[in-house]
This record gives C-alpha cells, sequence and structure tokens, in this order.
C-alpha cells in the first residue's frame, strides 16, 4: 500500500509541474499497475484464490 500511495503522489506532481507526456503516461501506468496488485491481493485474501482468467 506504501507503494502505491507513493507513486500516487509522485503522479500528481508530476501533473501539477507541467509534464512531459511520456513522464506522466509513465507515473499514471505505474499507478494503474499498482492499484491492480492491490486488488488481486484482496481479492485472494477475500477469497482465498487469485481470480480466475476470463478471456476478453
Amino acid at each position: 500500500m506504501d507503494d502505491m500511495a507513493g507513486v500516487y503522489v509522485t503522479a500528481e506532481l508530476v501533473l501539477a509541474a507541467d509534464p512531459i507526456a511520456r513522464e506522466l503516461h509513465e507515473a499514471w501506468s505505474c499507478v494503474s499497475y499498482l492499484a491492480t496488485q492491490w486488488s488481486d491481493l484482496v481479492d485472494l485474501a477475500v477469497d482465498g484464490q487469485p481470480p480466475a482468467f476470463t478471456p476478453p
């Protein structure tokens, strides 16, 4: 959770500092990745197993 909060703050700072598009994309991509990891961890804790793969 600390990593996710730290990356979110970094993304907010990049956004507020007239960011370069690449830096902004990288920051928010990292936030998105960590949010997905957190969600998977919660699913594992609640359901006791990884989420099932559902093809698109």
